[in-house]
């Protein structure tokens, strides 16, 4: 059953962090050890063939045969240890992969305010500190800093990042620069980037500044894709096809925005697999799970099949 429901579909997966067990604990809930990325890339990797992107876009949009147990790699967020420690490992395994990137991020070098929350709340454990939110119930901090991030996302950058920023202060910590106290939170350089396409890997879009798209007016949602598409592709000196819509989040005028930038397809963080004739910019992904092996069942079908729907529960971490 679940063979040949898989041999139906593409399986498209995200990652947004890799670190080794000697970095210093905790690490933030968005990354993942290189241990079980590792397990988890070995067991499917024996049964699944990994493609590019382009070439699943091809086959999703009919325009070549379909080709069975097939999955697509990601990465979203441009952090540098995706080019230092995942970024090698599938040079050489032979696993090429899409690495979405925020130009701005790249650019600035400052911490996402996401992480700059994971870095104050492991610093700031039992402080009892109470964060009120404007249309929102007051949250304990840290024990709420998941609901608090969730709320952010629905936010402009403006608002997140003086929320980050207030938090911070009252806990005493700034993470402006990322270094070795905070690891995860270091960004990629433009020479990471290229190096990543030397590696035979690809390079799409996650905007400039890595908004919520569904909050920007018209002239706005234009620039940020169709500056940071214009910047990748000057950069690396390859055409940049494809977006990831940071947080997930889109709308029909998102999708459609995308299209007439120029993109070829966009992916969400919404979890299933992806068919042919699905709409290329509104691709389904999985979540690389924290787990060792517990990738192969989540492409397995069976999670969806229990729960009754064809696609199983959303990602509750995007970035």
């Amino acid at each position: 059953f679940s063979r040949n429901r898989d041999d139906e579909a593409i399986g498209i997966i995200v990652a947004h962090g890799v670190h080794p067990d000697s970095w210093p604990a905790p690490a933030p809930p968005s990354s993942r050890s290189l241990k079980s990325f590792q397990a988890n890339l070995s067991a499917v990797r024996r049964t699944h063939t990994f493609i590019t992107l382009d070439e699943a876009v091809a086959m999703i949009g009919g325009k070549t045969p379909w080709r069975k147990r097939c999955l697509v790699l990601t990465f979203d967020d441009s952090l540098k240890c995706l080019s230092e420690i995942a970024a090698p490992l599938l040079g050489q395994w032979s696993i090429p992969a899409m690495f979405y990137v925020p130009t701005r991020a790249i650019e600035s070098q400052r911490p996402y305010w996401w992480l700059r929350l994971d870095y104050a709340a492991a610093k700031a454990a039992g402080s009892g500190l109470m964060v009120e939110l404007p249309d929102a119930p007051a949250f304990a901090f840290p024990q709420a800093v998941a609901e608090i991030k969730g709320v952010l996302r629905k936010r402009t950058i403006a608002d997140a990042g003086q929320v980050a920023a207030w938090i911070e202060s009252q806990v005493g910590v700034s993470l402006v620069q990322a270094g070795s106290s905070y690891p995860f939170a270091q960004l990629m350089s433009w020479d990471d980037v290229r190096t990543l396409c030397k590696l035979g890997m690809s390079v799409g879009s996650h905007t400039l500044t890595h908004p919520n798209l569904n909050l920007l007016p018209p002239e706005e949602l234009r620039g940020e894709l169709r500056l940071s598409r214009q910047i990748i592709s000057q950069q690396t000196s390859m055409d940049c096809r494809h977006l990831s819509y940071p947080y997930g989040e889109q709308s029909e005028t998102v999708r459609r925005a995308a299209e007439a930038a120029g993109y070829s397809s966009a992916v969400s963080v919404a979890e299933g697999r992806t068919r042919r004739g699905t709409d290329l910019f509104q691709l389904n992904r999985f979540a690389m799970p924290a787990h060792s092996y517990k990738l192969a069942y989540l492409l397995s079908g069976l999670p969806a099949a229990l729960h009754g729907s064809q696609q199983d529960a959303p990602h509750l971490q995007p970035a």
